[in-house]
């Protein structure tokens, strides 16, 4: 093949790459603070459509609903540019990447906010979805479920469990993400400690939490889509004595919660499953049109500090 002919074949890719540009919708970015030498990210993103430029119109128009720290960042910026008579050369929003998928959008977003770049350095609040399977910035540990992954079947051997069940375990990294969150309770300075991944019945995948001369323990349960977490009170064992101890310690524990705790969410009975006889459930409970805050799907594994607080809390009150 002659150069001429090489020179019509890039040619003709980088056409068809152009014709197919529209195809990558979905974008990741990072606002960038170009006063700093060398230039600084302080946040990381992913949209469509104008979302890059959203960050600023919230700082202009003081919109700050969750009084996150990268809109005063935006906003001090915003005044250098101003003094400097420098416009649109300190706040620097740029496109990192582009891509045809949300799912791959915000694979990459994770990644350079916990690996990359570390969420401590960054004004980020949470570190992205699926994080629990991304290596944190400077871990140079080995990390179970990711360096060392693990043999599904010998956590599903018992049978107790349908063809779809198996499929969710294996499709959404259960075990895995129940290693990655064993670790990260562990490394949370609770003072308890945490099962291995028990997948006895495989609809409830979960970790027992148990602390020095507890009367309960918990149960942290995986729903086997790995995107949510529920959060259980369960009895030491099935035996009488223990079911007695659990139920007065519950009681106890119950009157001792704040009203409004108590008025968002209730510790209900729920008879059998890896619970024991309680669970604790937060669910939305509306007054006419005001709804009181919980969580009806569980917590989120895209941000661990509220499950890490309710553990606390929870462990106060049964202790």
């Amino acid at each position: 093949m002659d150069i001429s002919q090489k020179h019509n074949d890039l040619q003709n890719i980088d056409c068809n790459e152009e014709l197919d540009f529209g195809a990558y919708r979905y974008y990741v970015y990072a606002l960038v603070d170009g006063s700093k030498t060398p230039y600084e990210i302080f946040y990381v993103g992913k949209g469509v459509g104008n979302r890059l430029d959203a960050h600023e119109a919230e700082a202009n128009h003081g919109i700050d609903l969750d009084n996150h720290p990268k809109l005063d960042r935006i906003r001090t910026l915003k005044k250098l540019e101003e003094k400097n008579n420098a416009d649109n050369q300190y706040f620097l929003p740029r496109i990192i990447g582009r891509y045809k998928s949300d799912e791959e959008a915000r694979s990459v977003e994770a990644t350079l906010i916990k690996f990359v770049f570390g969420i401590s350095a960054l004004t980020n609040k949470v570190h992205g979805a699926h994080h629990m399977m991304v290596r944190a910035h400077n871990h140079w540990g080995l990390i179970a479920g990711i360096d060392n992954p693990r043999d599904i079947n010998s956590y599903l051997r018992t049978g107790e469990y349908t063809a779809n069940q198996r499929r969710q375990v294996i499709d959404n990294n259960i075990v895995e993400k129940l290693e990655m969150l064993k670790e990260y309770i562990e490394q949370s300075e609770l003072g308890v400690t945490v099962s291995t991944p028990d997948l006895k019945k495989v609809q409830d995948p979960l970790l027992w939490i148990r602390w020095e001369r507890a009367d309960v323990q918990l149960a942290l349960k995986l729903q086997l889509t790995g995107e949510n977490a529920v959060l259980g009170i369960a009895p030491l064992s099935s035996s009488g004595s223990d079911l007695a101890t659990f139920r007065s310690r519950l009681v106890l524990a119950d009157a001792h919660r704040p009203h409004i705790e108590r008025t968002a969410y209730t510790w209900s009975e729920k008879k059998g499953g890896a619970y024991g006889s309680y669970c604790l459930t937060r669910d939305f409970k509306s007054r006419g049109t005001e709804s009181v805050p919980g969580y009806p799907r569980g917590f989120s594994l895209d941000d661990l500090s509220p499950l890490i607080d309710e553990i606390r809390s929870v462990k106060n009150l049964c202790s």
